[in-house]
């Protein structure tokens, strides 16, 4: 395979370079080390005290892309997958939270959502969470993804446990909110009948 980048390095810093010589990214120390899948850098900066190890970044060196880096990611773990996508476990957010992807390194862009969890399943499938949090509503749906960052599975209701196609979840959501709405009225009702102690 040929290689699309090349590294530059001096007593100072570390950088890459695109075939034409157009510097890519911002520079690093000097040791850093790089590589290099499809379309996509990886930059190790584990050594540099940061809260991520990895910086990992989609270079298309097209005229026709107006912005050549694609997408930006720091990582705490990345995982090469056998079609040449990568698994991403992204820095904590602000909230504490780590979350997933799936990254397509030829496009340079995510193939997958960001989910809350993924982990490795013994059917060579990744185990995702998906957290519904708006409205004031928060509730779990769980379903398989395979590396193409595709859905490969029913999806489970964590708070109904109900199994459906992935294509219902925006109807599976809204009815799960009557369903707490429901539950909230009814047990709102029965505290308002409450017998006064005598």
């Amino acid at each position: 395979m040929i290689d699309k980048f090349k590294v530059k390095r001096n007593l100072v810093c570390s950088y890459v370079e695109s075939l034409n010589g157009e510097r890519i990214g911002k520079m690093y120390p000097a040791s850093t080390e790089f590589d290099f899948v499809g379309n996509t850098i990886i930059a190790d900066v584990s050594k540099t005290n940061k809260d991520y190890n990895y910086e990992v970044f989609s270079f298309i060196d097209d005229e026709k892309v107006p912005n050549k880096i694609r997408s930006s990611f720091k990582c705490i773990e990345i995982e090469k997958l056998k079609n040449g996508n990568l698994r991403l476990r992204l820095m904590q957010d602000i909230d504490k939270k780590e979350r997933s992807l799936i990254l397509d390194t030829v496009k340079g862009k995510p193939c997958s959502k960001i989910y809350d969890g993924m982990c490795r399943v013994d059917d060579g499938s990744f185990l995702v969470t998906y957290n519904f949090n708006r409205r004031g509503y928060n509730f779990d749906y769980y379903f398989k993804i395979n590396e193409d960052g595709e859905v490969a599975s029913l999806v489970v209701n964590s708070y109904t446990e109900r199994k459906f196609p992935y294509e219902e979840l925006v109807y599976d959501e809204n009815e799960t909110i009557k369903l707490i709405n429901a539950k909230a009225n009814n047990t709102f009702l029965s505290a308002h009948n409450l017998p006064l102690k005598k």
